[in-house]
């Protein structure tokens, strides 16, 4: 709650050990969305869609669209 400077870090070497690992790479998403780093989250939304269900991927798709309609 809160660490996310922190736990940039962390996700990105989960995602070099484990690139096809859907989880590491949302979460990492997510962390870049609250650390206010939009280009950059929406890119890791999009990665995530590529290792999901379908309907997980309309989930990534709502979330890179939801950043992307606010930084209009």
């Amino acid at each position: 709650y809160g660490y996310f400077a922190e736990a940039e870090p962390c996700l990105r070497r989960a995602v070099e050990l484990s690139p096809r690992d859907y989880l590491p790479n949302y979460r990492l998403a997510c962390t870049l969305e609250r650390l206010g780093r939009n280009p950059e989250a929406i890119a890791g939304f999009q990665q995530t869609a590529k290792l999901v269900t379908p309907r997980e991927a309309q989930n990534c798709a709502y979330r890179a669209a939801r950043i992307a309609v606010r930084m209009e």
